[in-house]
């Protein structure tokens, strides 16, 4: 007989060898059986809750396939701690591959029909106990707090010492730097700035970002307050997804702890607050949001008194480029090379759409096909459930998410070219959302890069345009990937200037 084992632990915290011994044990079981061991499966660090683990999910595959007659697990809670989880595996198992699981350490097998009630009475034991475990373990979170004990990775400005948080004097001072000056009125952007440009780190960073110095202000830690347990984590036992469900938190003075007064640590978040309600309208898109590109370190370049900057260069000093270019100057570049590009490639362009609509019509027929097909599935599996028509669901649902994706992605080019050509720099003026729409099917972004005293403007097709285009077809000249095109410029006065370029006149 052709045997299988399945070993599984729950986390990288836990004992690797843990495997080891449950596939040992199953392969004591195997030779005294006369079982000859063909697969092994592992699953090291995945919780018996989640059903989603790639070891189960190919032996679930294999034994469909029958590549193997019996399963040995060391344990039920190998298999599954889910009760629910655990039961589809036995019915899977006995009904749909017919072929055995056998618990070995418990003398269970599911080919015993009274072995089925103590698989289950095995499985609610092990269901209390981790409940047990978690309440257990939260009650001795919050009496280590009481005592003063830190239980997990301690915050900016603090370390440990014996087990107790204790202030760092050293990362305090920068705290105390970061709440004082934002309560007196400069701006975290501008804190940030300073912050690196001096050189001074974060503890696990190379550079402080904005987002860091507002976890720190709205951290009650600085203040000599613990708030803990806001959150309970949540696992989706199908996906093994993480969900945070709000709860009643714990809260602890320390004041101790505290590294700015009661007074500094409400002013600053005071400030956070009303500085947040004040952002709360929705951020004006221009033509050019996301379009142009830095070419050292790959993040959009944003505008400042109308120039056109890389956004880690201001911000973090973490690029080193430094050019500024007009920002209207840039609007009419772009929209000069953008037409040329449609004029010389229209003819294309429209059958790429004409394709294009004639496919998402396609898609939009074999779409309504496939939610009938779901429609009569589901009405067949509310009659009689079973694990095949269920696994069944599962593969039609998949296809038709297939479907849904690919009918997206054929209904994304959709301009108006001769409008574009005409009416381009006006569009962008009086119909920014619209321009910037446009110019995104069209560009992946047009990306400024410097390179040996002057700047190479590099054209980039976006996904959708290179999906049908040849990459010979988008470059002149041979030049190969994704480049429609691209300008070598003097940059003078913020003003691009071409020394030639790959574009025909």
């Amino acid at each position: 007989m052709r045997g299988c084992i399945y070993a599984r632990y729950s986390t990288d915290k836990q004992d690797k060898k843990s495997t080891e011994d449950q596939i040992q044990v199953c392969r004591n079981y195997a030779k005294v059986h006369n079982i000859e061991v063909v697969q092994i499966y592992r699953d090291e660090g995945y919780s018996g809750y989640i059903a989603d683990r790639p070891a189960l999910k190919q032996m679930l595959q294999d034994a469909k396939e029958n590549l193997w007659d019996v399963l040995l697990v060391e344990h039920t809670s190998r298999l599954a701690r889910d009760g629910l989880l655990l039961r589809k595996l036995i019915e899977e198992f006995r009904f749909l591959f017919k072929k055995p699981i056998i618990f070995v350490s418990q003398g269970l097998r599911t080919d015993r029909q009274e072995d089925i009630a103590v698989i289950k009475l095995f499985n609610l034991i092990d269901e209390n106990y981790i409940e047990g475990i978690r309440i257990a373990t939260r009650r001795g979170l919050e009496g280590s707090l009481l005592q003063g004990k830190w239980v997990s990775r301690p915050p900016y400005g603090y370390r440990m010492e014996n087990g107790i948080l204790q202030i760092h004097e050293t990362e305090a001072e920068i705290v105390r730097f970061i709440f004082t000056q934002y309560a007196n009125g400069m701006g975290i952007r501008s804190i940030t700035y300073e912050l690196n440009k001096n050189g001074i780190k974060p503890r696990y960073a190379e550079t402080w970002s904005i987002s860091t110095l507002r976890n720190i202000i709205q951290n009650p830690i600085y203040k000599g307050l613990l708030i803990w347990g806001m959150k309970k984590r949540y696992i989706d036992k199908l996906t093994g997804k993480t969900h945070f469900i709000p709860q009643k938190p714990v809260s602890i003075n320390m004041p101790e702890l505290a590294i700015v007064s009661e007074e500094v640590w409400q002013k600053a978040n005071e400030k956070l607050q009303q500085t947040k309600k004040t952002n709360i309208p929705v951020r004006k898109i221009s033509p050019l949001t996301g379009i142009v590109i830095c070419g050292v370190c790959g993040k959009p370049m944003g505008k400042e008194d109308n120039k056109l900057v890389c956004l880690n260069y201001r911000n973090k000093k973490t690029c080193t480029n430094d050019i500024r270019l007009d920002y209207d100057f840039m609007l009419r570049f772009i929209a000069r090379y953008v037409k040329q590009f449609l004029k010389d490639n229209k003819a294309q362009l429209l059958e790429i759409m004409a394709k294009q609509q004639n496919m998402s019509l396609d898609y939009a027929l074999l779409i309504q096909k496939q939610e009938e097909k779901l429609k009569h599935l589901y009405e067949l599996y509310a009659e009689a459930p079973s694990p095949v028509l269920r696994e069944k669901i599962k593969e039609e649902e998949t296809k038709l998410l297939q479907l849904q994706q690919h009918k997206h992605t054929t209904a994304k080019i959709n301009i108006d070219i001769d409008a574009l050509i005409d009416n381009l720099e006006s569009i962008m003026l009086k119909h920014p959302e619209e321009a910037n729409q446009s110019l995104k099917l069209l560009l992946e972004g047009v990306v400024v890069e410097p390179a040996d005293g002057i700047v190479r403007i590099n054209f980039l097709a976006s996904p959708y345009l290179s999906t049908y285009i040849q990459s010979s077809e988008m470059s002149r000249a041979g030049f190969v990937g994704n480049t429609l095109f691209w300008i070598n410029c003097e940059v003078v006065k913020g003003i691009p200037i071409p020394i030639g370029s790959t574009f025909s006149e």
